[in-house]
């Protein structure tokens, strides 16, 4: 319990503020591939799973975990995991999120890995042609335990990231310009046919091509083709994308005023503002351990101070990290529409946001 740490009652016109941004909005986010077997309440039921796990040898192994999957190569291996049973329907624009890491790479420092989303893809454990790719991203392992991300139409790679790392990749098939809410708490816009790729609250790519604008996103795939090393997921979600309107600098300000937003003192904890905040769908929470290994206990608590959700627990190294929240409590079910409070404690600190959920 910790009522005491609650802030007081927020002002009426403050949640009629939150309550007309969020009625705004367009309909919800679907979640439409997830690995995660700590689960998101009932949506998780009709998600996608990914539906095969592959290695070359015995040498190389990938377990899947509480929250994500672990990957180990042995050099001159290769490791995939996809999904080839076609999304139904596809979707027209997504959010693909997931937390990375990579450790242990090799000495030769080669190593590619690429997400890939497009259509007729196989099972087997080898990479797709571009022929059938819509939008791919890659990843190259450029030190030991550092990794770059890679523009694959042009060839760029964006700067150099350590530990854990929140990737945030958009991308837009839906015929026409979208805007949406942002890790970096603004609302941003994709061009049709575009990407935008974020690592945390910094943008590494700004609406780049796909590789086939013909295409379409019926399928998925992640293929590990050279190098050696770990790489580790966490939180691996692939959702449609919710458009942002108009009215959602309202509700940031409604957010803001409510005294919910607290922001690293002492250096050893840093929260970003949830968002977007109020919300209806889905609420987004960054934060980063700046060195070594933290405790983390990050929960959803009512005005009671009663826990309605368990977002993370556990030891976790340094880095940027990312939870989310879709409004269902610990036991699935949906929560009633309200104020609830995002306790997040590293180590030692222990900080409280303020979140309003509006669901319709």
């Amino acid at each position: 319990m910790f009522t005491n740490a609650i802030p007081g009652r927020p002002r009426a016109w403050l949640l009629l503020l939150a309550l007309f941004a969020t009625q705004a909005r367009t309909p919800a986010s679907a979640l439409v591939l997830v690995e995660d077997a700590g689960g998101d309440g009932a949506a998780v039921e009709s998600a996608a799973r990914w539906e095969t796990f592959a290695v070359s040898s015995a040498k190389s192994q990938i377990a899947t975990e509480t929250h994500g999957i672990s990957v180990r190569l042995a050099n001159g291996d290769r490791a995939s995991f996809s999904r080839a049973a076609d999304l139904s329907p596809a979707p027209s624009a997504v959010l693909c999120t997931f937390n990375v890491s990579v450790s242990g790479i090799g000495a030769e420092r080669i190593s590619s890995q690429v997400f890939r989303l497009g259509w007729d893809f196989s099972n087997s454990n080898a990479d797709e042609p571009d022929a059938r790719t819509y939008a791919a991203l890659g990843l190259v392992a450029s030190e030991a335990d550092a990794f770059q991300l890679r523009d694959m139409v042009n060839g760029r790679v964006g700067a150099t990231f350590r530990g854990t790392q929140a990737v945030s990749w958009v991308i837009n098939n839906s015929g026409r310009a979208m805007s949406y809410d942002a890790p970096n708490g603004k609302v941003e816009i994709v061009g049709n046919d575009r990407m935008d790729v974020w690592v945390a609250r910094e943008r590494v790519f700004d609406d780049i091509l796909v590789t086939n604008p013909g295409g379409r996103m019926n399928d998925l795939k992640w293929v590990w083709s050279r190098g050696s090393g770990q790489t580790q997921f966490e939180r691996f979600e692939v959702r449609t994308l919710q458009e942002a309107s108009a009215s959602a600098g309202v509700g940031a300000i409604a957010a803001a005023s409510m005294e919910g937003s607290p922001q690293p003192g002492d250096g050893s904890i840093a929260l970003e503002r949830p968002t977007p905040n109020p919300f209806k769908n889905a609420m987004r929470f960054a934060y980063a351990i700046p060195a070594g290994h933290s405790p983390v206990d990050i929960g959803v608590f009512d005005v009671a101070g009663r826990r309605v959700r368990l977002l993370a627990r556990g030891p976790q190294a340094a880095g940027q990290y990312e939870v989310r929240w879709d409004g269902f409590g610990d036991d699935g079910k949906r929560v009633k529409q309200g104020v609830y409070f995002l306790r997040a404690s590293i180590g030692a600190s222990s900080k409280v946001s303020r979140i309003v959920y509006l669901p319709n």
